[in-house]
């Protein structure tokens, strides 16, 4: 297990207070998915851009359903509450690798590549995934779900990543 110290979510929550994304942020030690906690937010009316991290997911998943294994202090697991146009939810994927990829760059130096369309790679190794999952209802969009699993502290080889 990892020695590590856990997020500070009130200094990250200072920093994003007049942010569009992160000026709410729900922390969970341990929760199955970042994502159905915010759906189950988003369902019930949250605010545009209301983040849930946790330190560890116990059900994780990917595309197709496939598993993203989190352990605490491993990776950086977070969801965040959309509300777009319909025009902005079909780009959504795009837009958060991209902005993933840009994060990794700026905040590591290392140069990430996305490999298309929503898994972000560091020499060919998988460092993060994004999921986007919504409703609509007729033709609007009624919520976006952006999740978003960073490796940080993990070895890709060691673990099943969606």
């Amino acid at each position: 297990m990892i020695d590590y110290k856990p997020l500070d979510i009130v200094s990250i929550q200072a920093h994003l207070a007049e942010m569009p994304v992160g000026h709410r942020i729900i922390y969970l030690p341990e929760v199955t998915s970042t994502m159905d906690v915010a759906r189950r937010e988003a369902i019930a009316g949250a605010e545009e851009g209301l983040v849930v991290a946790a330190e560890e997911q116990t059900a994780g998943r990917g595309r197709f359903g496939r598993p993203w294994v989190s352990l605490a202090g491993q990776n950086l697991s977070f969801s965040v509450v959309l509300y777009p146009n319909r025009w902005s939810f079909a780009r959504l994927s795009v837009a958060a690798s991209v902005a993933v990829m840009r994060g990794i760059r700026q905040a590591t130096g290392l140069e990430p590549s996305l490999k298309w369309p929503n898994d972000v790679r560091i020499d060919g190794k998988k460092v993060s995934g994004i999921l986007v999952e919504g409703a609509l209802q007729d033709v609007q969009v009624r919520y976006a779900i952006v999740g978003i699993g960073i490796n940080v502290n993990s070895d890709p080889s060691d673990r099943l990543m969606a």
